[in-house]
């Protein structure tokens, strides 16, 4: 989440693209879904974020499947993947109070925004989780 917190910082204070249309004005390109201005970044400085998202997720997936099939007693085996999949719902509910709770931060056009705040926030939450499970 640090990733991509400083990303989201890059992509802000990035140029918007822009062309020149036949008055010889500057006009900004704006994308197909809101009309938005779009940020002079390359795509594929977005990928590592999803990447390490997605390494993450597949890491968690086959450790939960792992425990839940070799550690677990026969007649738990189903409980204790339902429990893994209860405990990703959480997870997935909680990000949602953190938007609620950012959704000052979060306006229609991202330039006039904060994301990042958001983002900060998941990365010491996750940090505090990691030292009390490792503590």
């Amino acid at each position: 989440m640090l990733w991509t917190g400083f990303f989201e910082i890059i992509r802000r204070n990035s140029s918007l693209l822009t062309y020149e249309d036949s008055n010889g004005e500057m006009q900004y390109i704006l994308n197909d879904d809101g009309g938005q201005p779009m940020s002079d970044i390359p795509w594929y400085a977005a990928i590592p974020q999803y990447c390490l998202v997605s390494l993450a997720t597949v890491f968690i997936q086959i450790s939960t499947y792992n425990i839940g099939y070799t550690e677990v007693p026969l007649s738990l085996c189903g409980m204790s993947i339902a429990l893994g999949f209860f405990m990703n719902s959480m997870g997935s509910t909680l990000l949602s109070v953190f938007v609620l709770l950012f959704g000052k931060y979060i306006p229609t056009d991202l330039n006039d925004g904060h994301m990042e705040y958001l983002y900060f926030a998941l990365a010491a939450v996750m940090a505090i989780n990691t030292f009390f499970t490792c503590w």
